[in-house]
């Protein structure tokens, strides 16, 4: 998985000034072009010792010495670049106790390199390597226009096959509903009604796609709250529920226009493919269901 994370913040920004201050708007995008002219023009100023860009690269995880049973193991690689008018290029090498497992590339943000990569040691490669201090290292090559660099990190993990691996359970609890368990109303009639639920599991519902509060009946319904995922036919996760913490929602369902009696229910959802997150969003299971899952 990777994330481009700059520019989002200041398009908001933009955005919401345009809507509500027009005169400070156009000063604020004046004096902002002036400063990028002046900014692209110092860039291209490659230091003095022949080398490239600084870039900052850490493994943000595992931690060091962190101890994992003989199960993969997840890394998150973060890479970014302090000058974003180059166009860097960079690709990344990873080895366990000497195996190489994993290669791939840093994708490029509007120009900046700001990535972070998730992969994992394979269970089978951790098992073949025994237990004891085993050593993940990640080598980076860049490539910018002013040349190429190489950057090495390695992490030590404490392999014991005696401990139970991290087991990732999705809960829900119903903690109130304004809909009736038994109504009736005529057709085409619709009815409002809200809801609210508390993440029982042990990982955190981080992503509206990974996780929705959706029917598993197909009556009419469009959601009116929260205001980040209107007029959808689910309830959108918007922002992510950690564990603990409770999600509400808002809908309109409309009746069918043939008489009859109808069954509804709602649940949550784990769609397929989707991993599990702790709520510190470490990976838990870097797959995740192989198919939906309803809790």
């Amino acid at each position: 998985m990777i994330l481009c994370r700059k520019m989002k913040k200041v398009m908001k920004q933009l955005i919401q000034i345009t809507m509500f201050k027009k005169t400070i708007f156009i000063s604020i995008i004046f004096l902002g072009l002036l400063f990028f002219a002046a900014e692209v023009e110092a860039s291209h100023v490659c230091p003095s010792d022949g080398s490239g860009f600084v870039y900052n690269f850490t493994i943000e995880g595992p931690d060091n010495n962190e101890q994992f049973s003989c199960t993969s193991i997840p890394v998150h690689v973060d890479l970014d670049i302090n000058h974003c008018f180059n166009l860097p290029q960079a690709s990344y090498t990873a080895y366990y106790e000497g195996t190489e497992f994993s290669s791939g590339s840093f994708s490029n943000c509007n120009g900046c390199l700001d990535s972070d990569v998730y992969f994992d040691v394979p269970q089978s490669l951790v098992q073949s390597k025994g237990q004891g201090s085993k050593t993940i290292q990640v080598n980076i090559n860049t490539d910018d226009s002013c040349g190429t660099q190489s950057f090495s990190e390695s992490v030590n993990v404490n392999v014991n096959c005696d401990v139970e691996p991290n087991v990732c359970t999705d809960d829900a609890e119903l903690i109130s509903t304004t809909l009736p368990s038994t109504f009736t109303l005529e057709p085409g009639e619709v009815y409002s009604f809200d809801v609210e639920l508390k993440n029982e599991g042990n990982v955190r519902w981080w992503h509206g796609s990974a996780y929705l509060f959706d029917q598993s009946t197909s009556l009419s319904i469009n959601s009116t709250a929260p205001a980040c995922a209107l007029n959808l036919d689910y309830g959108h996760v918007c922002p992510s529920i950690g564990t603990g913490d409770h999600g509400e929602w808002s809908f309109n369902l409309t009746a069918p226009t043939t008489p009859g009696a109808y069954s509804f229910n709602m649940r949550m959802v784990h769609r397929g493919g989707w991993r599990y997150l702790f709520d510190d969003l470490s990976v838990c299971d870097s797959d995740g269901p192989e198919s939906n899952v309803f809790f």
